[in-house]
Parts: C-alpha cells; sequence; structure tokens
C-alpha cells in the first residue's frame, strides 16, 4: 500500500474541515465555494491531477483519480469497522472514510470529543484483549497515543488530556 496517498489524504481532509468550519455551516455560500476551489486547487497542485472537492450540511467529499475520501459529522461509531474493538470511552464527532483507488486500501478516521482522562489506557486494554499487539505511551497530563495491529490492520489512537479529544485512525497495512 502506498501510504503517501494515506497522509496526503488524512493531512488535505483535517485541512479542508479546518477551512469548511471556519466558512460557515449554513447553505453554500460564497465563502464555502471559494473554500472549495481553494481546496481543490491545493490538491491539484499536490496530487498533479485534477480534485473535486465538496462539503454540504457537514459532509466533505474529496475526489481525485487516485482516490475518494468522505468525511460526515456523526454520533456513532461506525459500523463498518469489524474486529476494531468500539472506543467508548468519549463521544463520536466525526467520522471520515477514505479508500485508493488503485488497490482498494481504505482508512477510517474517527475524530471524539469528551474524552476520559484514562481513556488511552483502557482502549490499549480493550485492544490487548481483542488480541492486539499494542503499545502506549503516556505524555503526562497532556496526553497519550495507542498504536495496535492486527491481521493487516494499524490502529493509531491520539489523546489529548488537556482538550478531551482524541482521533482514532485505523489503517490497512
Amino acid at each position: 500500500m502506498n501510504h503517501r496517498w494515506l497522509r496526503t489524504v488524512f493531512a488535505s481532509v483535517v485541512f479542508l474541515l479546518a477551512v469548511f468550519f471556519t466558512a460557515g455551516c449554513g447553505g453554500k455560500d460564497s465563502g464555502e465555494k471559494a473554500a472549495e476551489k481553494m481546496a481543490e486547487k491545493m490538491l491539484e497542485r499536490s496530487s498533479g491531477g485534477k480534485a473535486d472537492v465538496d462539503y454540504d450540511r457537514g459532509k466533505l467529499t474529496v475526489k481525485t483519480k487516485d482516490y475518494e475520501t468522505e468525511s460526515v459529522e456523526a454520533a456513532d461509531w461506525p459500523s463498518d469497522l469489524p474486529g476494531v474493538p468500539r472506543f467508548a470511552y468519549g463521544k463520536v464527532e466525526r467520522v471520515s472514510r477514505s479508500e485508493s483507488k488503485a488497490d482498494g486500501a481504505r482508512s477510517h478516521s474517527v475524530w471524539l470529543r469528551d474524552v476520559d482522562t484514562d481513556a488511552a489506557a483502557k482502549y490499549e486494554a480493550d485492544l490487548e484483549k481483542a488480541g492486539w499487539e499494542t503499545m502506549l505511551v503516556e505524555m503526562g497530563d497532556q496526553g497519550a497515543m495507542v498504536t495496535g495491529q492486527r491481521e493487516g490492520l494499524i490502529i493509531h489512537l491520539m489523546h489529548s488530556k488537556e482538550e478531551k479529544r482524541g482521533n482514532l485512525t485505523v489503517t490497512a497495512e
């Protein structure tokens, strides 16, 4: 799997979400249209191909010749993550799905809010119980990170204790 496209997709989605949420949340106004065009140009420059960006009512879609990404506001754990233990120590806020058109490689990102202070340690224990190989890195009062690997899947959980927020990303090796 080409990890370059995955990093590009992830970084682009994070950037685009920031742009769109500062542009407003109503119908498509001129700020959202301008942000879509700016994002398309940025992606076209970085990928060397055409990009289509659309934002509508909390749903962001990005399509290029190499990949497709969708990011939606959500309150529930994604049902299309079989074999991945549900994160039960915070609330789901947004879910993103990306897929490489070349090889079908997929990734998921789940944005979390109201995350418990000891969530990383608890989730590491859940992963180990489900047969995942894990590693926990604690950063004191600031946060923690958990990585896990099992049957061709990799999980990264980043947790900010100060902000009570987290991001859980699942990718295929």
